[in-house]
């Protein structure tokens, strides 16, 4: 994996850079905000509707008087780590669950793979939305959803790459040194593997974002005060003639980040496809 990584920026190009200037940006901001500023996401002042470029207020307040940049950047944290790690987690599992049907195969391959179908025919919302009613909403309670919900994207990816590489013949020269299979899939099957699957992480994520985002505006997302870009859509809604402002910027916010991502998986596609020149790696 380390080796297909750094092939990861070779055919980048101008517009990929400039997604993934943006997605480090927004990551850096969000993490380092309370270090720049010592505003709060939830406190309520008398300054309410201030328009866009106010002093002190780059993109001016909302109906309670809350600054909407702060509260962006806030809602950043909050998108992108339940996307991240619902996306890690789906990674883990799916990929996990894929390789070891695709080794193994037989009833095994065919459990696995039948088991990803039934996740798959589930709509997404649906399922989220069960997930969700069922335990509450929440972080913790969108991130087990979600993961299930991408899970059998990775699994499938896994399954079927892992099919193509276990008949090549450096797999074939480890079994026949006596190399145990938990050795063969870390070592020589997952580094063959990763270029689709690091791909599909990247989607995955913007996925994630979109998904989370309806949630919230649903009000079945993050809880309230906790600022997320969702439930600031949901809230702005009623003001969208008024001020269209305040709508404005939580919702170009997930279309942005949507995008980005988007963009970056297709620079990281043209990177690692085989056919763009990355040859198969062993670690």
């Amino acid at each position: 994996m380390k080796r297909a990584l750094t092939h990861a920026f070779g055919g980048f190009r101008v517009i990929h850079w400039i997604a993934l200037a943006l997605i480090v940006t927004v990551v850096l901001a969000s993490l380092l905000i309370e270090q720049v500023s010592s505003a709060s996401p939830v406190a309520q002042t008398e300054a309410r509707f201030l328009p866009v470029g106010s002093e002190g207020h780059l993109l001016g307040t909302d109906q309670y008087g809350r600054d909407i940049l702060i509260r962006l950047i806030y809602g950043a944290r909050i998108e992108l780590f339940i996307a991240v790690s619902a996306t890690l987690g789906a990674l883990v599992l799916g990929t996990l669950l894929g390789v070891i049907g695709g080794y193994f195969g037989g009833f095994l391959g065919s459990l696995t793979m039948r088991a990803m179908d039934v996740l798959m025919t589930i709509p997404a919302l649906m399922l989220a939305l069960f997930v969700v009613t069922l335990y509450g909403p929440g972080s913790v309670t969108l991130t087990i959803g979600l993961t299930l919900i991408f899970m059998p994207s990775f699994a499938r990816i896994a399954y079927g790459q892992t099919l193509s590489v276990r008949e090549k013949e450096y797999v074939e020269a480890d079994v026949l040194y006596g190399a145990k299979p938990a050795r063969i899939i870390w070592r020589t099957i997952l580094p063959n593997i990763s270029a689709p699957i690091i791909v599909q992480f990247t989607l995955i994520i913007a996925a994630s974002i979109l998904l989370e985002s309806g949630l919230s505006y649903l009000g079945l997302g993050v809880v309230a005060p906790t600022p997320s870009w969702g439930s600031m859509v949901a809230e702005a809604t009623r003001f969208m003639a008024s001020n269209p402002s305040v709508l404005m910027a939580p919702a170009l916010a997930v279309v942005i980040m949507i995008l980005a991502f988007s963009v970056l998986g297709d620079g990281l596609q043209r990177s690692l496809d085989p056919r763009s020149g990355v040859r198969n790696v062993r670690a």
